[in-house]
């Protein structure tokens, strides 16, 4: 039998996108064993944490998603690009965030999830989580460099806005609204209906809770133009 799966609503929003894809680098990287390394040089997870299926799981979700969204946040861009799709509302005067289907096994978000519970009681100091305390550190530092001041709560926090996209519960909303982009062909312009702009109104505001870290991000997540 195959691993369950589900078809998720996923918005191209850089609240979502971006921490998702800084879970690779130095996070992840970090969890995986060191190859021909003596087992004294290889960081200490704690029990039932496997660095090596965690980044495995979080890869096949990467190669799940749209290749549109792939190039987006990979490649750093912020032209138009020919296969993104278009959601406009009803009057055609805003266009929205991008919406995106896509199918991931139910086993790869579970593990991602399991790491974040990890991930929170070493922060915050709660039992034996061997040197996870100090790869959050570690990754605090590395994004220090490249942005803002960060700490060991908000390295957290961006893992937490990574999972919680993927971790969405289907309901009549993301249903209405998959049954509109999945079937969609790649540069697809769509005009919402009524029922749909309603929609994806409150979806978005569901993404916007779980992910942003600010009320300007609450507002750049609505709309692309």
């Amino acid at each position: 039998m195959s691993d369950p799966t589900a078809t998720l609503l996923l918005p191209q929003i850089d609240s979502w996108l971006d921490p998702f894809a800084a879970l690779e680098e130095p996070l992840l990287l970090h969890l995986r064993p060191l190859p021909d390394a003596d087992p004294d040089e290889q960081w200490q997870l704690p029990q039932g944490l496997d660095g090596e299926a965690v980044y495995e799981a979080w890869s096949r979700i990467v190669d799940a998603l749209p290749a549109t969204l792939r190039e987006r946040v990979w490649a750093k861009t912020y032209d138009p690009l020919p296969d993104e799709l278009t959601l406009l509302a009803p009057d055609g005067r805003y266009e929205h965030a991008p919406l995106y289907a896509a199918t991931v096994a139910q086993a790869d978000v579970d593990r991602l999830a399991e790491l974040l519970g990890h991930l929170r009681r070493a922060a915050y100091g709660a039992g034996d989580t061997g040197d996870l305390d100090q790869i959050l550190q570690l990754t605090a530092s590395y994004r220090s460099e490249h942005q803002r001041q960060v700490g060991v709560e908000d390295v957290v926090q961006s893992v937490a806005a990574a999972i919680a996209v993927l971790q969405q519960q289907p309901d009549a909303d993301t249903e209405l609204l998959l049954a509109v982009v999945e079937p969609a062909e790649p540069g697809t312009r769509i005009v919402l209906t009524d029922q749909q702009e309603a929609a994806y109104q409150r979806v978005i505001d569901r993404f916007t809770a779980a992910t942003a870290t600010s009320r300007l991000d609450a507002e750049l997540n609505r709309f692309t133009a």
